[in-house]
C-alpha cells in the first residue's frame, strides 16, 4: 500500500474524533472522495427521519389514548348495523354515497354520554369530494366550531371563563376520510388525520369490516337496548371493533404515509444540505481575519474541512435518532447540535486567530 494511501486512511478514520485529522484529510483527499463524504454526512442523519415517517400509521393518534373511542366507535358501528346501513367502496375507490346523505354538515350518528348528557362522537357522511375544496373546508369548519357548554364562568374567580366541550368527529366524504379528535369534556384538540379509500378493494363494506370480530359472532341488534347489552356484557368484542377501526385508519392513511415519508426525506435532506454548506461558509468567514493564519483558505478548502468534520456528527445523529424515541424536533437536533459544537471547537482550537 502506498504511503499516501496509508496516510489518507489514517486521516479518514482519525477525522471522526480529531479535528486536526479532519483538516489533514481535507487537504490531502481527492475532491471526489470529499464529495462522497459530504453526501454521506448529509444523508445519514436523514435515515431516522425516514424511519420515523415510515413508522407512522393512521392509528398512531390513538395508540396511547383512545379518547373514549372504545365506547363510541363500537356503538356507532352497531347502530349502523341495526339500521341496515353501510359504507361501501365502489369500483373507483370512492364511497357509494346514497341520496339520503347531503352536503349539509348534519351528523348521521351522535353518541351522547349517559352521565354528562354531552356529545362525545359525531359521524358525518357527505357526497362532497376533495375537488370541492371550498365546500369541504367550510364543512370541516362548521364541524370544528360545534361545542357544548360544560359550565358558566364564575365571576368570583379571577380569570375564570366559560368551559366548553367538543365531540370527536368521523367524516366520510366520497373520496376522503377525516377524523377530528378532542379530549372528552374539553375543547382541547388531540389530533386529526385524513386519508382516502384507495387501499381498499371494490365492494369493501366499512361497517361490516368494523363489526366483524374474529371468533365472535353477534346477532344483528334489534334496538338501542340490544347494542348497550352487547357492549356492556362483551368487552372483548368492543376491543375487537376498535382493533378493526385501527386497521381501517391505517388503510386510509397508507397513501398519505408514503407521501409524507417521501416529502419528509426530501425536505430534511435539503435542510441538512443547506446547513452543511452554511457551516462551510461560516468557517470561511471566521477565518478572514487579518490575524488569522488560515485566512488564505478558499471556500473550496473550507467546504472540504466541513465535509470531514460533519461525518462524525452525522453518524452520531443517525444512531441516536434511531435508538432514542423522541419527537421530530429532537431528532433534528441530534445532528445539528453535535455539528454546531464540533465546528465551534474547530474555530476556537485549530483555526483560531493568533493571540
Amino acid at each position: 500500500m502506498k504511503e499516501r494511501t496509508k496516510s489518507l486512511l489514517k486521516d479518514s478514520f482519525g477525522s471522526l474524533v480529531s479535528n486536526d485529522r479532519a483538516i489533514s484529510a481535507a487537504k490531502t483527499s481527492p475532491i471526489w472522495l470529499t464529495i462522497i463524504i459530504f453526501l454521506v454526512a448529509v444523508l445519514l442523519p436523514v435515515i431516522p427521519i425516514t424511519v420515523y415517517y415510515g413508522s407512522q400509521n393512521g392509528s398512531s393518534s390513538i395508540s396511547r389514548y383512545s379518547y373514549n373511542l372504545e365506547k363510541t366507535v363500537p356503538d356507532f358501528a352497531l347502530t349502523f348495523l341495526k339500521d341496515g346501513k353501510d359504507l361501501v367502496v365502489g369500483e373507483d375507490k370512492t364511497l357509494e354515497i346514497g341520496q339520503e346523505y347531503t352536503t349539509d354538515p348534519t351528523p348521521v350518528y351522535t353518541y351522547k354520554n349517559d352521565t354528562t348528557g354531552r356529545e362525545e362522537l359525531r359521524v358525518f357522511v357527505s357526497p362532497l369530494t376533495s375537488k370541492d375544496k371550498d365546500a369541504v373546508k367550510a364543512y370541516l369548519t362548521t364541524i370544528a366550531d360545534f361545542k357544548e357548554k360544560v359550565r358558566d364562568a364564575n365571576p368570583e374567580v379571577k380569570n375564570d371563563k366559560d368551559v366548553y366541550s367538543k365531540p370527536s368527529a368521523l367524516i366520510f366524504f366520497k373520496d376522503v376520510f377525516a377524523m377530528q379528535l378532542y379530549q372528552p369534556d374539553t375543547e382541547t384538540a388531540r389530533g386529526a388525520i385524513s386519508g382516502n379509500y384507495k387501499s381498499f378493494k371494490a365492494g369493501d363494506e366499512i361497517v361490516k369490516m368494523l363489526v366483524t370480530v374474529k371468533d365472535m359472532n353477534i346477532e344483528k341488534p334489534e334496538d338501542d337496548a340490544d347494542i348497550k347489552n352487547i357492549l356492556s356484557n362483551n368487552h372483548d368484542y368492543a376491543k375487537g371493533v376498535i382493533k378493526n377501526f385501527k386497521t381501517f385508519l391505517n388503510k386510509t392513511y397508507e397513501e398519505g404515509k408514503t407521501r409524507s415519508t417521501l416529502f419528509g426525506t426530501l425536505i430534511f435532506s435539503g435542510i441538512y444540505l443547506g446547513l452543511s454548506l452554511l457551516m462551510a461558509l461560516i468557517i470561511w468567514l471566521l477565518t478572514r481575519g487579518k490575524n488569522n493564519p488560515f485566512n488564505y483558505m478558499s471556500l473550496l478548502t473550507t467546504f472540504k474541512i466541513e465535509s470531514w468534520v460533519s461525518l462524525c456528527p452525522a453518524i452520531l445523529g443517525m444512531i441516536l435518532g434511531l435508538v432514542i424515541p423522541v419527537d421530530m424536533s429532537l431528532k433534528m437536533m441530534m445532528f445539528i447540535a453535535p455539528l454546531g459544537f464540533r465546528v465551534m471547537f474547530l474555530m476556537t482550537k485549530q483555526l483560531r486567530p493568533m493571540q
